[in-house]
Protein backbone atom coordinates (compact mmCIF):
# COMPACT_ATOMS: atom_id res chain seq x y z
CA UNK A 1 0.00 0.00 0.00
CA UNK A 2 1.39 3.40 -0.96
CA UNK A 3 1.56 6.41 1.33
CA UNK A 4 1.79 6.85 5.05
CA UNK A 5 0.59 4.08 7.32
CA UNK A 6 -2.70 5.02 9.02
CA UNK A 7 -2.60 6.25 12.60
CA UNK A 8 -4.44 4.21 15.21
CA UNK A 9 -7.78 5.70 16.25
CA UNK A 10 -6.57 5.98 19.85
CA UNK A 11 -3.66 8.15 18.69
CA UNK A 12 -5.98 10.32 16.58
CA UNK A 13 -8.25 10.83 19.60
CA UNK A 14 -5.29 11.72 21.81
CA UNK A 15 -4.16 14.24 19.19
CA UNK A 16 -7.63 15.79 19.14
CA UNK A 17 -8.41 14.45 15.63
CA UNK A 18 -6.75 17.43 13.88
CA UNK A 19 -7.97 16.33 10.42
CA UNK A 20 -11.56 16.18 11.71
CA UNK A 21 -12.07 13.02 9.68
CA UNK A 22 -14.48 10.34 10.79
CA UNK A 23 -12.83 8.03 13.32
CA UNK A 24 -12.92 4.26 12.99
CA UNK A 25 -15.28 3.16 15.76
CA UNK A 26 -14.82 -0.53 14.91
CA UNK A 27 -11.03 -0.61 15.28
CA UNK A 28 -9.87 -3.48 17.48
CA UNK A 29 -8.45 -2.36 20.80
CA UNK A 30 -5.94 -4.76 22.33
CA UNK A 31 -5.79 -4.99 26.11
CA UNK A 32 -3.53 -2.45 27.83
CA UNK A 33 -1.36 -5.14 29.35
CA UNK A 34 2.39 -5.56 29.15
CA UNK A 35 3.39 -8.34 26.77
CA UNK A 36 5.71 -11.00 28.15
CA UNK A 37 9.40 -10.21 27.74
CA UNK A 38 10.92 -12.27 24.91
CA UNK A 39 13.60 -14.71 26.01
CA UNK A 40 15.98 -13.54 23.26
CA UNK A 41 16.41 -10.11 24.87
CA UNK A 42 19.65 -10.08 26.83
CA UNK A 43 22.12 -7.51 28.12
CA UNK A 44 21.26 -3.92 27.24
CA UNK A 45 18.24 -5.05 25.19
CA UNK A 46 16.72 -6.57 28.33
CA UNK A 47 17.67 -3.54 30.44
CA UNK A 48 15.89 -1.29 27.92
CA UNK A 49 12.80 -3.52 28.04
CA UNK A 50 12.72 -3.17 31.82
CA UNK A 51 13.13 0.61 31.50
CA UNK A 52 10.47 1.35 28.87
CA UNK A 53 7.66 -1.02 29.90
CA UNK A 54 6.82 1.07 33.01
CA UNK A 55 7.07 4.27 30.93
CA UNK A 56 4.67 2.94 28.31
CA UNK A 57 2.30 1.86 31.10
CA UNK A 58 2.42 5.34 32.68
CA UNK A 59 1.73 7.00 29.31
CA UNK A 60 -1.14 4.54 28.65
CA UNK A 61 0.54 3.55 25.39
CA UNK A 62 1.18 -0.11 26.19
CA UNK A 63 -0.69 -2.95 24.54
CA UNK A 64 -0.04 -6.67 24.57
CA UNK A 65 -0.33 -6.60 20.77
CA UNK A 66 2.76 -4.35 20.51
CA UNK A 67 5.18 -7.13 21.43
CA UNK A 68 6.91 -7.05 18.03
CA UNK A 69 7.38 -3.27 17.99
CA UNK A 70 8.60 -3.13 21.59
CA UNK A 71 10.94 -6.10 20.99
CA UNK A 72 12.29 -4.50 17.82
CA UNK A 73 12.94 -1.25 19.66
CA UNK A 74 14.73 -3.00 22.55
CA UNK A 75 16.76 -5.33 20.31
CA UNK A 76 17.81 -2.39 18.12
CA UNK A 77 18.74 -0.40 21.23
CA UNK A 78 20.90 -3.30 22.44
CA UNK A 79 22.64 -3.56 19.06
CA UNK A 80 23.19 0.19 18.98
CA UNK A 81 24.58 0.17 22.53
CA UNK A 82 26.94 -2.78 21.95
CA UNK A 83 28.25 -1.49 18.61
CA UNK A 84 28.71 2.05 19.96
CA UNK A 85 30.61 0.72 23.01
CA UNK A 86 32.99 -1.15 20.68
CA UNK A 87 33.30 1.82 18.32
CA UNK A 88 34.24 4.05 21.25
CA UNK A 89 37.42 2.01 21.71
CA UNK A 90 38.36 1.89 18.01
CA UNK A 91 39.30 4.23 15.22
CA UNK A 92 36.60 5.52 12.88
CA UNK A 93 38.56 4.24 9.88
CA UNK A 94 40.32 0.97 9.12
CA UNK A 95 42.97 0.04 6.59
CA UNK A 96 41.84 -2.83 4.37
CA UNK A 97 42.88 -4.02 0.89
CA UNK A 98 45.20 -1.02 0.52
CA UNK A 99 42.43 1.49 1.25
CA UNK A 100 41.28 3.55 4.17
CA UNK A 101 37.64 2.60 4.83
CA UNK A 102 35.04 3.55 7.42
CA UNK A 103 34.94 1.22 10.40
CA UNK A 104 32.11 -1.32 9.75
CA UNK A 105 30.78 -0.63 13.24
CA UNK A 106 29.62 2.77 11.98
CA UNK A 107 27.13 1.07 9.63
CA UNK A 108 25.94 -1.22 12.43
CA UNK A 109 25.37 1.77 14.72
CA UNK A 110 23.48 3.69 11.98
CA UNK A 111 21.26 0.73 11.04
CA UNK A 112 20.43 0.01 14.68
CA UNK A 113 19.66 3.72 15.25
CA UNK A 114 17.27 3.80 12.26
CA UNK A 115 15.43 0.70 13.36
CA UNK A 116 15.32 1.89 16.97
CA UNK A 117 13.99 5.33 16.03
CA UNK A 118 11.32 3.91 13.72
CA UNK A 119 9.99 1.68 16.50
CA UNK A 120 10.38 4.47 19.09
CA UNK A 121 8.24 6.79 16.96
CA UNK A 122 5.56 4.14 16.63
CA UNK A 123 5.55 3.63 20.40
CA UNK A 124 5.44 7.36 21.26
CA UNK A 125 8.92 7.31 22.79
CA UNK A 126 10.33 10.38 21.04
CA UNK A 127 9.65 14.06 21.76
CA UNK A 128 8.13 14.60 18.30
CA UNK A 129 5.87 11.56 18.62
CA UNK A 130 4.70 12.75 22.06
CA UNK A 131 4.13 16.29 20.79
CA UNK A 132 1.45 14.95 18.45
CA UNK A 133 -0.44 13.32 21.33
CA UNK A 134 -2.79 15.42 23.46
CA UNK A 135 -4.13 13.71 26.54
CA UNK A 136 -7.04 15.46 28.16
CA UNK A 137 -6.83 15.59 31.93
CA UNK A 138 -9.67 13.77 33.62
CA UNK A 139 -10.62 14.91 37.09
CA UNK A 140 -10.37 12.20 39.68
CA UNK A 141 -13.46 11.64 41.82
CA UNK A 142 -11.54 12.54 44.98
CA UNK A 143 -10.50 15.89 43.45
CA UNK A 144 -14.08 16.65 42.45
CA UNK A 145 -15.33 15.76 45.93
CA UNK A 146 -12.74 18.06 47.51
CA UNK A 147 -13.73 20.90 45.16
CA UNK A 148 -17.42 20.36 45.93
CA UNK A 149 -16.71 20.32 49.68
CA UNK A 150 -14.61 23.50 49.38
CA UNK A 151 -17.43 25.29 47.55
CA UNK A 152 -19.94 24.25 50.22
CA UNK A 153 -17.61 25.41 52.95
CA UNK A 154 -17.05 21.98 54.53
Amino acid sequence: MAGRPPKPTKTKRLEGNPGKRKLNTAEPTPPNVAPPCPKFLIGESLNEWKRIIPLLEEMDLLAKADLGTISTYCQSYGQFFDAQQKLNTQELTIFSCGQILPNPLIAIVRNAQKSMMTAANQLGLTPSARSRIHIEKVERPSDTAKDFAAKRGD
